[in-house]
């Protein structure tokens, strides 16, 4: 087995910035208007309120994926709605369930 093909399951930042990363994400994930499991994953409906949504989810999930490259994010966008879709490996499914479960 070689370990460079192995996902890296691991945050970059600091203490602080995981509680500030944290914070951002639980009141960004609050607006939503329904939340489901998926298979390895979350799924988050948003009201499209705008581009500010999908504004700050597109950052979000950039800053995320720079510390966390480990999870996916699909960002769709509908006239009716936002939503976002993450999902990680099976090793880093308590990270998912922290996160955004």
């Amino acid at each position: 087995m070689r370990l460079s093909n192995l996902p890296l399951i691991a945050c970059s930042l600091s203490a602080d910035g995981q509680r500030a990363r944290l914070a951002e994400w639980r009141e960004l994930l609050a607006t939503a208007t329904s939340r489901a499991e998926i298979d390895g994953g979350a799924r988050y409906v948003f009201a499209p309120a705008g581009e500010t949504v999908e504004k700050r989810l597109r950052r979000l999930a950039q800053a995320e994926q720079e510390c966390c490259s480990f999870f996916d994010f699909v960002l769709e966008r509908t006239p009716q709605r936002v939503v976002l879709s993450v999902t990680a490996p099976v090793e880093a499914q308590e990270a998912i369930r922290f996160l955004f479960c």
